[in-house]
């Protein structure tokens, strides 16, 4: 899965090189031989079912590769890629998928599947 997030509804310039690399790694992944799954200006909702629908995706594969281009936060030794809609308060943090997380929902899709509740 790649992840290009260039266009953050709080900041005013575009980061020209997240899609530059996100399209770069795409294609290169692809020509490799791998079913690449990409994003674009995710929202942290949009980010949260992807990443959902990545990790039930590779269930069963030997190799996946996550990548994600834009911004980041390292809070408390956490990784976070950063989605367009976030904002700058801490309440918008719960909203973020951690690299642990997606680390466990690559390593157990089952444990992160989708309730109906």
């Amino acid at each position: 899965m790649v992840i290009g997030n260039s266009q953050y509804e709080k900041l005013s310039a575009a980061l020209e090189l997240a899609q530059l690399m996100r399209r770069r790694i795409a294609s290169l992944l692809s020509e490799l031989g791998f079913k690449t799954i990409v994003g674009i200006d995710l929202t942290a909702d949009a980010m949260a079912g992807m990443i959902g629908e990545f990790a039930e995706q590779i269930e069963d594969t030997e190799t996946a590769l996550f990548f994600f281009s834009g911004h980041g936060l390292q809070v408390a030794s956490e990784n976070y890629p950063v989605p367009i809609d976030a904002g700058l308060d801490a309440a918008f943090y719960p909203a973020l998928v951690g690299s642990r997380e997606l680390r466990d929902r690559m390593s157990d899709p089952r444990r992160y599947q989708h309730s109906s509740a």
